[in-house]
């Protein structure tokens, strides 16, 4: 079949985290984590990580993380 009359919208959200390590395992946990299972951040890489997100995206003592939801409503 075929879809008709599309509505897309896309709600801005904002959430916080106490740090890199939280926001890794939310992105993995909603599935969008593109870093792989075998993939090992260390302890080094994953300090530098930590360092370079607070410089562009620290809100107080968290971390901040913007996405943007996607909605697409079609009808068959």
């Amino acid at each position: 079949g075929e879809f008709k009359d599309p509505v897309i919208s896309v709600e801005e959200r904002v959430s916080f985290f106490k740090d890199v390590r939280g926001v890794l395992a939310w992105l993995k946990g909603i599935g969008a984590n593109a870093s792989g299972k075998d993939f090992f951040w260390g302890k080094a890489l994953l300090a530098a990580t930590e360092r370079e997100y607070r410089l562009g995206f620290a809100h107080g003592d968290k971390l901040r993380a913007t996405f943007d939801v996607v909605w697409i409503e079609v009808k068959a």
